[in-house]
């Protein structure tokens, strides 16, 4: 079972970033150069869309990207652009990502931001030498931590894990407190054999406000199985079975616990039975561990 690197594309948008009321705020042309100032009833409408477009994000993206267009339709800011990339890059539709980065870039958004961005792009696109020259672009105007941790996500996805391990250090003293480098570095160390030292970084957040609750459980709970602590492992995907009942994986997983490590042939047998129920595809792999069950329980007299 493998733990995924979590990328900073995947940050949450920006939201109120339109210019503020009581200035007058400058529009740019596509060479950074001053097009037009926009009257203070545009910015309201415009602080407006994007205080709705961040709202939508979460539970209606596509309808929080119709609102970006709305917004870049009336003028064309790049936190607009910035925000729209954002949402493609969640909607796993990775060139309108890139393309509307670079249409931010053009129209005088930061390129610290947007370089880092793209490199989070492209680290999921598996171009792992151009996402580290992306980190490399923005640690060129700053040096920061999440650009530092964008290389270092770049060189892990390359099995580079040294190097690695020397970025994510350099962002760690930038941002001690940073809940995607702790996860990141619970990831690497556990790619590295090293699961106490996992286990170490995952607690650290593990009860944080904010948190990805659901990436953190997974990644402990895997963790807790590498160390052989299966009770642990039993307990955390319990949890994350309470919290996200839409999404059956967890039983599958206490089901191979169950089976292959407690051989509890019931319990086995229960969360196979409970991930089958709840799952929308055929699963034929849980339905022949689910016959493989039956056959161990005869076998064993129940």
């Amino acid at each position: 079972m493998r733990i995924v690197i979590l990328v900073l594309c995947a940050a949450a948008l920006m939201a109120g970033c339109a210019p503020s009321q009581g200035r007058k705020a400058v529009v740019l042309d596509r060479e950074g150069r001053r097009d037009s100032v926009m009257d203070e009833t545009t910015e309201e409408i415009i602080k407006t869309l994007f205080d709705d477009g961040a709202k939508l994000e979460r539970e209606d993206p596509e309808t929080a990207l119709k609102t970006y267009r709305e917004i870049i339709e009336i003028a064309p800011v790049w936190e607009a652009y910035y925000n729209s990339a954002v949402i493609y890059a969640k909607l796993e539709e990775l060139k309108g990502a890139m393309d509307a980065l670079y249409t931010a870039l053009d129209y005088g958004g930061p390129p610290v931001k947007i370089y880092n961005t793209l490199a989070g792009i492209y680290l999921a696109m598996g171009e792992n030498k151009k996402a580290v020259d992306a980190a490399e672009t923005s640690l060129s105007y700053e040096e920061s931590s999440s650009a530092f941790m964008s290389l270092a996500n770049a060189y892990h996805a390359a099995g580079n894990l040294k190097r690695a391990i020397k970025y994510y250090k350099k962002a760690e003293r930038l941002d001690s407190e940073s809940q995607l480098l702790h996860y990141n570095l619970a990831v690497l160390w556990y790619d590295m054999g090293d699961y106490n030292e996992a286990l170490r970084e995952i607690s650290k957040i593990v009860s944080a406000e904010g948190v990805d609750v659901r990436s953190v459980l997974t990644c402990r709970a895997q963790i807790h199985m590498r160390l052989g602590e299966y009770e642990k492992a039993l307990k955390d995907f319990a949890e994350l079975a309470n919290k996200y009942p839409y999404d059956p994986s967890p039983y599958k997983n206490m089901g191979i616990i169950h089976e292959l490590y407690l051989d509890d042939m019931d319990s086995a047998l229960k969360s196979y039975t409970t991930y089958l129920e709840r799952t929308a595809r055929g699963a034929e792999d849980i339905k022949l561990w689910i016959q493989i069950v039956k056959s161990r329980m005869k076998r064993g007299g129940k």
